[in-house]
């Protein structure tokens, strides 16, 4: 049977032929059982790039019939998505200017309406809106107005909250609404919130008054998150995946780094340095290149080159002790209040959290089951929230 590597190599080589504008490689001969065939698929469904090889240069025709059928499927949903979804998230973002209260797109949908040639391409579940402090009450208004319904956050979250719209009975579209940039305390130093706001660029494709944020720091908030949700896994509809990194995230890079100039380059290299993030800059340039050609200018090829130690922002991203965690978003907390609120989502959780971490021991008291939170936090293997 085909193994990961192999079908995430293929994958991959198929990626970078459709960045190339080429025709995507042919089936392996031996590729040919059920399970090859499935497996193969739910690695592009993973990765998130069905839709982008569904509309790759040149057909699939020389693919096995299950795998174009599904590829097709893939693209099909993920354009009506995009269609509504974008509906969605155009009104909300009009009602917000109509208010007066500016907003800024991040993550997946300012990448996908300012990147990709077809935005249903760039696969994601949901829009990330940051908006300032001063504006959450009205925010929340516009959205209620809308018809998004609040839902409740998952618990340690404490600067977004996600706001949900069903769409015919059948989408159910989501926005997570921000008021700081990062949810983290470390993070936070790294990447404040204006900086989001700074340089913005139009998003017209997606609506008048979209805007996102510049190409630099699109890039870095970009590989920090890879490097989180690689580490501390993410969500599919079905489960939650750890330690992998998909492609639709180098895609990401590839094209952004694709747009630079000299300016460009200027000014991520000045924030790297400024913030000791050489490293994750060469981490987001090392995933781009895994897809793509990316040129680079020499004098900024020799300064990512001198990245060779971890920074305290990897090792913080990369960490699996939640009890570190912790310790390094106290010491970064600039008030008393957050520190104490800190300390507190990570004494007290409430019993449904617990049990959604701990489904199998549902019937357990909730002391119970906080004793035995407490007791992987401290042995260094629990992870994110």
């Amino acid at each position: 049977m085909t193994t990961k590597d192999e079908a995430d190599r293929f994958l991959a080589d198929c990626v970078r032929r459709s960045l190339a504008g080429q025709k995507v490689r042919g089936w392996p001969a031996d590729w040919r059982n059920d399970e090859d065939l499935i497996f193969v698929t739910e690695r592009a469904d993973l990765h998130g790039i069905g839709a982008l090889l569904g509309a790759s240069t040149g057909s699939l025709d020389h693919w096995p019939t299950a795998v174009r059928e599904r590829i097709a499927e893939l693209t099909r949903l993920a354009a009506l998505w995009e269609m509504t979804h974008k509906s969605a998230v155009a009104s909300a973002i009009g009602s917000l200017a109509e208010s007066g209260i500016l907003s800024v797109v991040m993550k997946g949908t300012a990448l996908a309406y300012q990147y990709y040639a077809d935005p249903c391409a760039r696969r994601r579940g949901d829009t990330d809106l940051l908006i300032r402090p001063e504006d959450l009450e009205g925010a929340r208004k516009c959205l209620d107005a809308q018809g998004f319904v609040l839902r409740r956050s998952p618990h340690g979250l404490r600067f977004q909250e996600t706001w949900q719209l069903k769409v015919a009975g059948e989408f159910l579209h989501s926005i997570d609404l921000h008021w700081v940039a990062t949810d983290r305390p470390v993070l936070q130093k790294v990447l404040p919130s204006e900086d989001f706001w700074k340089n913005t660029h139009p998003l017209e494709q997606l609506s008048v008054d979209a805007r996102a944020p510049e190409p630099a720091i699109a890039l870095i908030h970009g590989a920090i998150n890879m490097l989180w949700h690689q580490e501390r896994g993410f969500g599919t509809d079905s489960e939650r995946v750890l330690n992998e990194r998909r492609l639709i995230w180098m895609v990401d890079f590839a094209l952004i780094f694709s747009g630079f100039d000299d300016d460009d380059w200027r000014r991520l290299l000045a924030l790297a340095e400024d913030r000791h993030l050489f490293g994750i800059v060469r981490i987001a340039l090392d995933a781009a290149r895994s897809v793509s050609i990316i040129p680079c200018p020499a004098w900024a090829e020799a300064l990512i080159a001198q990245a060779q130690d971890v920074s305290p922002v990897e090792r913080y991203v990369t960490s699996k002790s939640r009890a570190s965690d912790l310790v390094a978003d106290i010491r970064a907390s600039d008030s008393l209040s957050l520190k104490l609120r800190l300390v507190l989502d990570a004494a007290f959780v409430p019993r449904d959290d617990l049990i959604r971490q701990y489904p199998s021991l549902s019937t357990w008291p909730t002391f119970a089951l906080q004793m035995r939170r407490y007791a992987r936090i401290f042995d260094g293997r629990q992870r994110g929230n």
